[in-house]
């Protein structure tokens, strides 16, 4: 049996500006076309979830405003002011 040739495709992410180019390039190429596959270990580190909620118009630019004053960003005013609003909510 011929050895097979090694070849080495690198895609950066400078290459890849979308999931269809992403797409295209593996449609056209193999994962074994650079020889057998080596094994990698890596880790892993998931995010926590992010949620998004829709404001009134009038609210958010009250948010935006304080948020300006105290020199703080947006989401660390929100989650302070829903932080404290919760631990004085009744349930």
């Amino acid at each position: 049996m011929a050895a097979r040739k090694k070849v080495s495709y690198e895609l950066t992410q400078d290459d890849v500006k979308t999931v269809r180019e992403a797409s295209e390039y593996w449609d056209k190429h193999d994962v074994f076309e650079s020889g057998e596959p080596e094994e990698v270990k890596f880790d892993i580190r998931i995010r926590r979830s992010k949620y998004y909620v829709l404001l009134d118009n009038d609210v958010a630019k009250e948010i935006s405003r304080v948020s300006r004053s105290k020199k703080q960003p947006v989401r660390v005013l929100v989650n302070r002011l829903l932080k404290q609003s919760l631990r004085h909510a009744a349930y």
